[in-house]
């Protein structure tokens, strides 16, 4: 499952396009060992993305991936 498909799955609202590939971002350069710096727009949903990622891995780990 993508980070994509698991937001999607989770959040409690619909997610925008640079929501979906803000994520993708994340998901690449995470699998890259990179860094991945933004400058999200005020009332973006920023926080939601923060959980999600964080709920994400959480149960990324937990699934001995």
């Amino acid at each position: 499952m993508t980070l994509v498909d698991f937001a999607e799955k989770t959040s409690p609202l619909t997610l925008t396009e640079w929501q979906k590939q803000f994520l993708t971002a994340y998901e690449q350069a995470k699998k890259e060992n990179k860094q991945l710096f933004f400058t999200s727009p005020r009332i973006s949903g920023r926080r939601m993305l923060i959980q999600i990622i964080q709920e994400f891995e959480k149960e990324f780990e937990q699934n001995g991936h």
